[in-house]
């Protein structure tokens, strides 16, 4: 990977913007069609919000607890499966989630029965709810499993097929819209007699994320991040792309979106070294939507969505902390699940404010999965909270001139003052003595997301997956430029690995339907499940020109 734009020409078939998990796989799809790609991106290494760092001998993800769909037959393992051989494995988690609070102590396994049995023994009044419970969150685990083999979007299909499709997945839309509209208050109430299990499940406020989880556990589709963390797949795609012929530059970023006659023609990028062109008739957005609209597109395009993106409802950012720590991981009596730690008697309300008195805290032991994460004897532990960007006057700091944050002395001192009261917390519910053990201690706010990733608020998954977004369309593959499309996961409502990769899969599609129709006809037999992403993808290199040369790829 090239720190600044270094091939001869400033000529492109594609160039994509932005090198997260959803850029870097429409970048890889686009290169696997035969086009000479190009990726820009602003920060000095791949992954967005799955890059990793070093300090003081420790390793650490970034944002990644878990993994879903990255199994064989899911929609993530689909997709790179059809990309290319040999992409990062994932394996399975045996001890997902922990649910700890200062009255209970649960865990959630593969086997999510044992849970189950366990809360009727405990709550012998609610057996029947609690029966009724896993079954609907068996039958929701069921319509997300499905969704592997029905992740191509609509515009891609005619008439006919739009309408077979259709048909094709109401019944794996049915127990999600069942259960969409219901607060976690009114929906656990449908179930429960009593608050027992309304201690159990506090910090949620919905009815799905009560029951999303336990169906992941049903179908199995908890996945652990590759042995070398989850920074292995924005790695192996930027790979995919070089050995395509194409180029990947860091350190780059894109200030405009060039336009002739009101169609993409490439891009200005701005290096150290200064600015200049890359000229391309395929522009693909795999960044934040609002940076798009507002800042790369001249005033006036799209002027419809800017509105609906002020009032869209985005997911929150977070604070977490990363701590290297000199004992090995069996020193901390915790196990390779994600622990979510959260007091009783408060209110959902409480619960979910940006209060690190009260908020729930997830808690995880990255070094015990991969004990290549520290040095020998030692291990890492992530603190995490979901987080608003407004909290505290933006956590304490100001604004410049331009519209950034300004990060000084106040904005140090009370992030690091928060982080002491949710390291107390864990050290007083789950890890005694912790803060005697801690060699390495980096905090990341709400701020430090937005620098780092570019998203707005510093979100972390972007569009939520309410009605009020799917029903003002915020998220949307095509723009109203030709020649330029969205391909991250503001594409999508509904956040993570596979949606960022459902959206790239999705844009590459409209994007070349007219143009590399052999390549698409590939790509949607494996979104539609009817060919294996192997054969599908041996099929197309069997298929396609040994060399193909402008007339193949033109756009």
């Amino acid at each position: 990977m090239t720190m600044a734009a270094t091939t001869s020409g400033d000529t492109r078939d594609a160039i994509v913007v932005g090198a997260g998990i959803g850029g870097l796989t429409a970048a890889a799809l686009l290169s696997r069609a035969g086009l000479r790609v190009c990726v820009v991106e602003q920060a000095s290494q791949v992954g967005g919000c799955l890059a990793s760092f070093d300090r003081g001998g420790f390793r650490f993800d970034t944002s990644i607890h878990w993994l879903n769909q990255c199994a064989p037959g899911g929609l993530a393992r689909k997709v790179l499966d059809f990309i290319g051989p040999d992409s990062p494995p994932t394996r399975p988690a045996q001890r997902i989630r922990r649910m700890k609070g200062d009255s209970f102590d649960y865990l959630l396994t593969c086997c999510p029965d044992d849970l189950r049995d366990t809360l009727i023994r405990d709550y012998p009044a609610e057996e029947k709810g609690l029966r009724a419970f896993f079954r609907a969150a068996q039958s929701v685990g069921r319509s997300l499993a499905r969704s592997a083999d029905l992740f191509r979007t609509t515009h891609s299909m005619g008439l006919v097929e739009r309408s077979l499709f259709g048909l094709r997945s109401l019944p794996s839309l049915l127990p999600l819209i069942r259960y969409l509209p219901s607060s976690a208050e009114k929906g656990l109430g449908r179930f429960f007699a009593g608050r027992d299990m309304h201690r159990v499940f506090c910090s949620e406020e919905n009815l799905l994320s009560c029951l999303v989880p336990i169906g992941w556990a049903y179908t199995g589709d908890y996945q652990h991040p590759p042995e070398t963390g989850a920074s292995a797949f924005p790695q192996w795609l930027a790979r995919v792309v070089e050995r395509s012929g194409g180029e990947v530059l860091l350190g780059s970023r894109v200030s405009r979106i060039l336009l002739d006659r009101g169609r993409v023609s490439g891009v200005a990028v701005r290096t150290a070294a200064g600015e200049r062109d890359l000229a391309a008739g395929l522009v693909m957005a795999g960044c934040d939507v609002e940076s798009l609209y507002r800042g790369l597109l001249p005033p006036g395009a799209d002027r419809g969505l800017l509105g609906k993106l002020d009032r869209a409802r985005i997911y929150k950012s977070a604070f977490t902390i990363h701590l290297g720590l000199d004992c090995s991981p069996g020193q901390l009596s915790l196990g390779e699940e994600s622990v979510v730690l959260t007091r009783d008697g408060l209110s959902r309300e409480e619960h979910n404010r940006t209060d690190p008195h009260t908020m729930p805290i997830t808690v995880l032991c990255p070094s015990l999965r991969n004990p290549s994460m520290a040095p020998p004897g030692k291990s890492t532990l992530t603190i995490f909270v979901p987080a608003a960007y407004d909290h505290a006057g933006c956590w304490q700091t100001g604004r410049a001139t331009d519209g950034t944050r300004v990060r000084g002395e106040e904005y140090r001192a009370y992030k690091q003052q928060f982080a002491g009261i949710l390291i107390g917390r864990v050290e007083a519910g789950l890890v005694p003595g912790l803060r005697g053990y801690i060699e390495v201690r980096e905090v990341a706010t709400p701020i430090t997301y937005q620098r780092y990733t570019g998203n707005r608020l510093g979100s972390m998954m972007g569009f939520l997956p309410c009605a009020q977004n799917m029903r003002a369309r915020v998220a949307r593959y095509r723009t109203s430029v030709p020649g330029l499309f969205v391909c991250g996961q503001w594409a999508e409502c509904g956040g993570g690995v596979p949606s960022a990769m459902r959206a790239a899969a999705n844009a590459c599609l409209l994007a070349l339907e007219d143009t590399v129709p052999g390549f698409c006809s590939a790509l949607k037999d494996v979104a539609d499940g009817r060919r294996s992403p192997v054969d599908a993808r041996e099929g197309w290199e069997r298929s396609r020109p040994l060399h193909p040369g402008p007339q193949d790829v033109a756009l």
